[in-house]
């Protein structure tokens, strides 16, 4: 086994044993190679169909996929409703994987987020408030789309149905 099969034998183990996202310098730093060097360790891994995602907060392995249900739900606000939107989503046992937009120039635009707690979505929001960046769905007049998963049909339905008496489900 080379250097490189080594390394992602053992990004995969320290994946597997934690519940929290790594970052990619972090990982570089451990390795002793550039974060880029990472980023392709990853790509590689995933390419072998291991279930990592790439977040905010670094990257993750996930865990028991197939018991879960995922929808995709479409929504409309403003900035000023974010942390509501988010909260309430993983108060209720929901899993924020990514949002979406639909750009009139570029297509789809789907940036991972994978909040699963309130302090996730809590870093999520002070990352965001320090960006001078924005929000994604200010390019699409506060529309987006947000993969969601729960653990359950009822807890979904539930998600779904708080959202909507909040006004921010998009019909």
């Amino acid at each position: 086994m080379g250097k490189k099969e080594i390394r992602r034998t053992q990004l995969l183990q320290i994946l597997e044993s934690t519940e929290q996202p790594i970052s990619g310098t972090i990982l570089a730093e451990q390795f002793n190679v550039t974060r880029q060097i990472i980023v392709g360790d990853m790509a590689a891994l995933r390419s072998q169909r291991y279930p990592i995602v790439s977040t905010a907060r670094g990257y993750q392995l996930l865990q028991n996929v197939k018991s879960m249900v995922k929808r995709e739900i479409v929504c409309k606000h403003d900035a000023s409703e974010v942390s509501l939107e988010l909260s309430t989503i993983v108060k209720l046992g929901g899993i924020v994987h990514d949002v979406t937009i639909e750009h009139d120039v570029y297509g789809s635009i789907r940036v991972s987020l994978y909040l699963r707690s309130l302090q996730d979505v809590e870093n999520y929001l002070i990352k965001q408030k320090e960006s001078y960046s924005g929000l994604l769905s200010s390019l699409s007049a506060g529309i987006h789309m947000h993969t969601i998963e729960a653990d359950s049909i009822e807890t979904m339905e539930m998600i779904i149905k708080k959202l909507e008496e909040l006004g921010i489900i998009y019909h």
